[in-house]
């Protein structure tokens, strides 16, 4: 694991118990967090204003074992060139958000090896409308405006063969802009929709409040285009040769499945994506001769996977074991110990088979029929409706106990049926809530 924020004496702490095996835990490569003082400082104790005070800061952070910096958005653009040559010369990596009154373009030039969240890629095409970029803007005005961005013009061409000539990576973090752009008030947050049930009452609570940017009225078809776009700049990003990053800027463990999901959906392969997640990653921090794939001689880093994530990404969530240095532990038992129920060990296989169900929409009943395949202990599968052509392809499907959830994929977003599966698993009741947070009774049976 890479930490990129965390505080010196937190992380310390926190490296200290895992390392001596008095708490479970990664293996940790560190960066520094690097800001200035101001109004939108970082939440960090590290703030610089001049080159001095990088430099002793990014001293300190070398002397500590740390690999990289992290430069956030308020330190002045003029102070970038001195910071990023103070880290090299301790041969650490640098990285950040685009500091405000800066183009990622000149962040680049100026010798960044790596970039942190799509957005700034955007708003290196939008810097005629939004400089300031410590503020929400660099938020609510790449969902505004990133639809417009032209990913096959030559300006994006040029600046996706800057990056690959100048070898920087791209740390996309996806999943937070899913969330931002597409989230709204009462509804689940997106790409929860499989695990929500799963978790303790205190986070169900926060993510089925909903609530994203605030949308303005008549924007929600933007905001969802903007979002679309920045999955299509991820994909020819990956198609350019860009070295993608598997970051998340959230919770642990949860985040990242979704993570590869969303990189799925872009376009990019799941056995890429898994990559990208695991001997991409042990190269950037040059792990790779330990770390990164199963091989003889390599430390036992891994998982195993009660499915096939190379056939249906989603198959991620259903790790069984996690393996570290050889030392084996029970996904159950740390779901258990954390307040997360562990994966369904219902009987499965009642299941599958074809499926008719209907909606009542109020003035209007919806009928469709899907139908869902073992594989393994898990489900594929497919759905339609009367309301159109389209063949969806079911992406997941969660049992706990008699109830049910099953995630469609459609083309405006997930759709969720959640209901109560009668006990010989031949009907269920419930609700099914489209992308756009309405919600409907839902009643189906087994033909």
């Amino acid at each position: 694991m890479r930490d990129l924020a965390n505080d010196i004496d937190v992380l310390h702490a926190l490296e200290t118990k895992w390392n001596q095996g008095t708490a479970i835990g990664p293996r940790v490569v560190k960066a520094g967090f690097l800001d200035s003082p101001g109004p939108y400082a970082g939440p960090t104790k590290v703030l610089v204003s001049n080159e001095e005070e990088g430099n002793a800061a990014i001293d300190r952070y070398a002397s500590l074992g740390y690999e990289q910096i992290k430069i956030y958005s308020s330190i002045p653009p003029a102070l970038v060139p001195a910071l990023v040559a103070r880290a090299k010369k301790h041969g650490m990596r640098v990285s950040g958000h685009i500091p405000a009154f800066m183009t990622a373009e000149q962040a680049v030039r100026a010798g960044y090896d790596e970039i942190q969240h799509i957005n700034f890629i955007a708003l290196n095409f939008l810097f005629d409308k939004v400089q300031d970029t410590r503020t929400p803007a660099r938020f609510t005005e790449v969902a505004a405006h990133a639809a417009g961005i032209d990913v096959e013009g030559q300006p994006f061409r040029d600046f996706v063969a800057l990056l690959v000539e100048k070898k920087v990576a791209v740390d996309v973090t996806v999943g937070v802009f899913e969330g931002m752009f597409l989230n709204t008030p009462g509804a689940v947050a997106p790409g929860w929709e499989t695990v929500i049930d799963r978790l303790p009452p205190q986070l169900q609570r926060g993510l089925r409040a909903g609530g994203g940017l605030p949308i303005p009225e008549g924007m929600e078809a933007r905001y969802r285009e903007s979002w679309q776009k920045l999955l299509a700049m991820t994909k020819k990003l990956f198609d350019a040769g860009v070295q993608i990053e598997a970051g998340t800027d959230g919770m642990a463990g949860f985040p990242l499945h979704r993570e590869l999901e969303l990189y799925v959906q872009a376009g990019i392969p799941a056995v890429d994506a898994l990559k990208i997640a695991t001997l991409d990653a042990a190269r950037i921090l040059k792990r790779d001769k330990d770390l990164g794939s199963i091989e003889v001689g390599k430390l036992a880093d891994l998982i195993l996977v009660d499915g096939d994530p190379t056939a249906k990404i989603s198959d991620i969530r259903r790790a069984t074991h996690a393996v570290k240095g050889g030392v084996i532990f029970d996904t159950a038992a740390i779901y258990q110990a954390h307040g997360v129920s562990g994966l369904a060990s219902s009987s499965r296989a009642d299941l599958a088979g074809d499926w008719t169900f209907q909606v009542e929409t109020g003035q209007n009943v919806t009928k469709g029929a899907f139908t869902l395949i073992a594989n393994g202990s898990s489900y594929r599968g497919t759905l339609t409706t009367d309301q159109g052509t389209n063949v969806l392809t079911v992406q997941s499907v969660l049992i706990e106990g008699q109830k049910m959830t099953l995630v469609v994929e459609s083309p405006n977003g997930l759709v969720t049926f959640r209901g109560d599966l009668s006990p010989d698993f031949r009907s269920f009741q419930g609700t099914v809530t489209y992308w756009n947070g309405q919600t409907f009774p839902m009643a189906g049976s087994k033909s």
